[in-house]
């Protein structure tokens, strides 16, 4: 940029690890904003009925098992 013409090359790289230490900790913020916004989003009818599916059939084998602890 036009301000660190002026200055010498110490200072110019003082002054970019700053701006990317700056840039950095907003990316980091925006990151963990979007990380939580996704969190709290609904899922969609496809997903929630895939999850149920797979509970669904977890439930079925888990019931035949006890059925089957309970005929021993």
């Amino acid at each position: 940029s036009k301000r660190l013409f002026f200055l010498g090359t110490f200072h110019k790289l003082l002054i970019l690890k700053i701006e990317q230490q700056i840039e950095g900790r907003a990316s980091e913020l925006a990151q963990k904003a979007f990380k939580l916004k996704k969190q709290k989003q609904k899922r969609s009818e496809r997903a929630k009925e895939k999850i149920l599916k797979i509970k669904k059939l977890r439930s079925n084998i888990k019931a035949s098992r006890s059925n089957a602890a309970d005929s021993l």
